[in-house]
């Protein structure tokens, strides 16, 4: 990730914090799946809690991703994620994955 003006860790850290978080929200999903009557597929799950929160917002499948590391190069991999999160949610919904980059610079 590129921060203008730094090559700090912290900086890009605040960056993606305030550029990032939450910007989808459990209203968002909820809203989405009111609107869409078919398949409701949520991509980018790398944390159990936020897996089971999809499920019980009425997700069809969950693709765990860090999006390819290009959002946060040190992000989880799908591939570390992938068994904690299929123990949460079972097999209640498809689970696929993306590829298991450590971080984009690895891929």
């Amino acid at each position: 990730m590129f921060v203008p003006g730094s090559t700090e860790l912290t900086d890009c850290s605040l960056w993606a914090e305030c550029n990032y978080k939450g910007i989808v929200g459990v209203a968002d999903l909820e809203w989405v799946r009111k609107q869409w009557p078919r398949k409701f597929v949520v991509k980018g799950v790398l944390d159990p809690e936020d897996a089971r929160i999809a499920v019980e917002l009425g997700a069809d499948a969950i693709v765990v991703s860090n999006h390819g590391g290009r959002q946060l190069d040190c992000a989880e991999t799908p591939a570390r994620a992938f068994p904690a999160i299929r123990d949460a949610v079972g097999d209640k919904v498809e689970l696929c994955s993306t590829v298991a980059c450590a971080r984009a610079s690895t891929c």
